[in-house]
């Protein structure tokens, strides 16, 4: 990433994965208002964990899932255009959700996956869904990981730094986020 590409703003194509859950809320919102920002386009996804002994044996909780997974997408993509923002709405199936998002990601050639912290299969840890760790650790773009309540308002922005090649991409999503939302910026070691 050049850093033009950071202060134009390249976030043009944008991946919200969405469960439908609460957890999901804030960040639909964020995902919405980056897109209009950057006048960029966004898909919305939602994965339901699947594998061919499941299809097999519980076709018609499959088929509520499906159907439940299409309205709360649709609504996702009113919400988009009610901003102006162009939403392709996707439905993916899945052993591994993280893998689907990933290929997902992938192959659409996304620049950002916006996500909540945990989705309504992660329930039991505290902080950081193990879906949402995993795509972290394996997407080959940026991830924003959006809590419910959370609201990118531009108040400040704190950026933790290491001396890493991480910390390196960090600072490069920092810089575009503050392009956007012009804030101060707080870097600590």
């Amino acid at each position: 990433t050049s850093l033009q590409e950071i202060k134009a703003g390249a976030w043009k194509r944008i991946l919200l994965v969405t469960d439908g859950s609460e957890f999901s809320i804030g960040a639909t919102r964020e995902a919405i208002r980056l897109a209009q920002r950057c006048q960029g386009r966004l898909q919305a996804l939602s994965v339901i964990p699947s594998n061919p002994e499941f299809e097999t044996l519980a076709q018609p909780l499959l088929e509520k899932e499906k159907q439940e997974a299409l309205a709360h997408l649709e609504t996702v993509r009113a919400q988009a255009g009610a901003a102006g923002v162009p939403c392709e709405i996707l439905l993916r199936y899945g052993d591994e959700v993280y893998e689907e998002i990933t290929e997902q990601a992938r192959q659409s050639r996304m620049d950002l996956i916006v996500m909540g912290r945990r989705g309504k299969k992660d329930l039991l840890r505290m902080m950081l869904g193990g879906t949402t760790a995993k795509v972290i650790g394996h997407a080959d773009c940026q991830v924003l990981v959006v809590p419910r309540e959370a609201h990118l308002d531009g108040q400040r922005l704190l950026l933790a730094v290491d001396g890493s090649r991480h910390s390196e991409a960090a600072a490069q999503a920092a810089a575009r986020l503050s392009n956007h939302c012009p804030v101060p910026v707080s870097v600590i070691s």
